[in-house]
């Protein structure tokens, strides 16, 4: 099972998000571009936006 060591930001989606024990998690990013402290499970995807999701998915599985 996937799990990240630390978040990453994807600006084009406004939010971090990291792998734990390959669920995917998400928190938003402040205007100043740090990471809130928010953290909640990502459940829900609306479907303009689940070929990106996708593909962030991809992107963390090959990170750290």
């Amino acid at each position: 099972m996937k799990t990240n060591k630390k978040w990453y930001a994807y600006e084009d989606m406004g939010s971090y998000y990291k792998l734990e024990d390959d669920i995917l998690l998400g928190c938003p990013m402040l205007i100043n571009g740090e990471r809130e402290d928010n953290d909640f499970v990502v459940e829900y995807i609306e479907e303009q936006d689940k070929d990106r999701m996708n593909s962030i998915v991809i992107d963390l599985n090959n990170k750290e």
